[in-house]
C-alpha cells in the first residue's frame, strides 16, 4: 500500500518485473533484472524466471553480467566476447577456452560442488 515512488531501487525493480509477468506475454525479455537486488533476491528472481520458463507458456530471455548466477538457472547460455558469440548449454559454453577468450587469463572454471554446474572464479 505504498507509492512506487517510495520504494527502494530493488523493490522498484521487483515491482516492474511483476508488472511484466502479469501481462502474460509470450516472451519476457529482461535486461539486467538483478540490478539493485541483493544476492538472495537475485537467486529468488532467477529461480522464479526458470520456473516461469519451465511452465512452457512463457519464453524468458535474461541479459545478466553475473555468469555464475546465469549458469545456475539458465537452460541455455550465450557468451559475448570480441564481437563473437558462443551459445549452448552451460557445460558447452563455460569452458576455459571461451572464458579466456572473453576475459583473459587469471579466471578459472570449476564445477560447483552443490549445484553441479560450471562456475568461474
Amino acid at each position: 500500500e505504498r507509492s512506487v515512488f517510495t520504494l527502494s531501487g530493488g523493490e522498484f525493480q521487483k515491482c516492474r518485473i511483476a508488472r511484466a509477468i502479469a501481462q502474460q506475454g509470450e516472451f519476457l525479455i529482461l535486461d539486467e533484472p538483478c540490478a539493485g537486488l541483493d544476492i538472495n533476491a537475485e537467486s529468488a528472481l532467477l529461480k522464479k524466471m526458470r520456473i516461469l520458463s519451465d511452465g512452457g507458456k512463457t519464453g524468458v530471455v535474461v541479459s545478466i553480467h553475473n555468469i555464475n548466477a546465469a549458469v545456475r538457472f539458465a537452460k541455455k547460455i550465450a557468451l559475448l566476447s570480441d564481437g563473437g558469440i558462443v551459445c549452448g548449454s552451460a557445460e558447452e559454453v563455460i569452458v576455459p577456452k571461451n572464458i579466456i577468450r572473453a576475459f583473459g587469463d587469471g579466471i578459472s572454471v570449476f564445477t560447483h560442488p552443490l549445484w553441479n554446474c560450471p562456475q568461474i572464479g
